[in-house]
């Protein structure tokens, strides 16, 4: 299993518990462009993270970043490791507390 799959695993999992519990998810783990958790957070040439499927999908489009309208393309996309794990973490957090 990917990297990729097993965060989009936790996120499926933690998400609905976390809304029967009335756990805030943090802002920054929402997609600009679908308003949904990311599960392949990438970080683009704006400086903004995106989900990588909506992002790629957006710019096959547009050219053109959804947040700032400068121009932008899908082979700079990078990485956003530290909010893969904070993702990860806060996912398997509210996971834990259902179990607690």
């Amino acid at each position: 299993m990917t990297r990729q799959a097993c965060l989009a695993d936790l996120v499926d999992e933690a998400s609905p518990v976390a809304d029967s519990l009335g756990i805030e998810v943090p802002e920054d783990f929402f997609c600009p462009i679908t308003l949904d958790i990311m599960r392949d957070p990438v970080i683009g040439t704006d400086g903004r993270t995106y989900d990588c499927t909506a992002i790629v999908a957006w710019l096959s489009k547009h050219r053109r970043s959804p947040l700032t309208n400068l121009p932008m393309g899908s082979e700079n996309l990078r990485p956003n490791e530290q909010m893969r794990k904070e993702i990860e973490e806060w996912s398997t957090w509210v996971i834990r507390t259902r179990n607690s």
